[in-house]
């Protein structure tokens, strides 16, 4: 393959592994004086515990055809009133069971 004029040949350089770790010392100098002009050093975020995590009661998929129009009409539902989907259907059946239509 012949060399392009102008771009430079880049080669991986062998010696990056000689060199060594920041001493204690140094990365303490580095954390002040970052802290010194205004960056905070990242603090260790406690683990979460998940299991106090509240879960849905909305835990099962339901999947239905319906036309583009009719959708669009119970996104706007939901989102009217400030409800996730599975609040909108189930406040839709309990309104049809009121109704006496089941």
């Amino acid at each position: 393959m012949a060399k392009d004029k102008g771009l430079p040949d880049f080669k991986l350089d062998d010696d990056d592994d000689d060199v060594p770790a920041p001493s204690k010392e140094e990365i303490e100098t580095v954390r002040r004086a970052g802290e010194d002009i205004g960056f905070v050093s990242e603090k260790p975020v406690k683990e979460q515990d998940f299991r106090k995590v509240p879960k849905s009661a909305f835990t099962y998929s339901y999947t239905l055809r319906m036309r583009p129009e009719d959708k669009d009409r119970f996104d706007h539902f939901a989102w009217k009133n400030r409800w996730n989907k599975g609040e909108a259907f189930q406040k839709l059946l309990d309104l049809a069971e009121e109704k006496g239509l089941m």
